[in-house]
């Protein structure tokens, strides 16, 4: 299981730099999730895993928001992977953290498309701050918290409010 947890790993480093470069990191994505599931069938409470499986499945959807392509499926699947892993290790902050993040995609698509996004940024900050009570001071949950501040000033803008307080927040991270 270990071995297919890292080779999937290898497999996404590939798809973030592809991503970062604007290219399609869509083959290499596809073949960690496969290593990811077959790691998950071996030990089904690999947490380490589960969460990346989820991770995998947000750069998915971040791939799908760039080409304004609908994300909802694989958010969907990510979220249930982060939830079965904070099933497994409450204490393990990566899904909280990333599930924000797939909360903070979702609503980022919901604002392209004028639909509500109040609650999932809300649920997003509930997520941050239990990431947060396990680690204050844990670099992807800020990094995590400005996105989420980013994505309220860009919710408030679509619904005629002033953004102002949002970007202060983000500001304050």
């Amino acid at each position: 299981g270990q071995t297919m947890s890292n080779l999937a790993m290898a497999l996404v480093r590939i798809g973030q730099v592809k991503l970062g470069r604007g290219l399609h990191p869509g083959p290499e994505l596809d073949e960690a999730l496969q290593h990811l599931q077959a790691s998950i069938a071996i030990d089904p409470k690999n947490r380490l895993a589960w969460n990346n499986r989820g991770f995998v499945l947000v750069m998915r959807a971040e791939w799908a928001l760039a080409r304004n392509e609908d994300p909802g499926a694989d958010l969907d699947a990510a979220l249930a992977a982060f939830a079965e892993c904070t099933r497994l290790d409450p204490r393990f902050p990566s899904p909280r953290i990333n599930r924000a993040v797939a909360l903070v995609d979702m609503a980022e698509w919901a604002i392209r498309h004028s639909r509500p996004t109040a609650d999932m940024l809300a649920d997003a900050g509930r997520s941050l701050k239990q990431a947060l009570e396990v680690n204050a001071s844990y670099p992807p949950a800020l990094v995590a918290m400005i996105r989420l501040h980013i994505a309220g000033a860009r919710a408030a803008e679509a619904e005629g409010r002033s953004p102002e307080p949002s970007l202060k927040a983000a500001q304050a991270a």
